[in-house]
């Protein structure tokens, strides 16, 4: 991968192997005045199994293990949403 972010996603990762796979098969985004849900949804098609998609709303922690996979910017001159993916925690 050619992608600074996700190649520093990887090697700073517990399990590098999975976090290479789960990034290879989101990819990463930017998109542009398609609404927070809808960008989400688009990321959760793509997810495998055992992944949700999420942002991390101001003031808030991210899940255990999530990977950023992009952003969404709702209107020009808003702040962008970082999107991330995580793992379902195991019950």
């Amino acid at each position: 991968m050619s992608n600074k972010l996700f190649e520093d996603q990887i090697t700073n990762s517990s399990n590098p192997e999975e976090t290479g796979q789960v990034l290879e098969a989101v990819g990463y985004h930017n998109y542009f005045m398609i609404g927070l849900p809808r960008a989400l949804e688009l990321i959760q098609d793509q997810c495998p199994e055992g992944w949700d998609a999420t942002y991390q709303p101001v003031g808030t922690s991210l899940p255990n293990g999530a990977l950023r996979v992009g952003q969404v910017l709702i209107r020009t001159g808003d702040q962008a949403y970082p999107l991330y993916v995580y793992p379902q925690p195991k019950s």
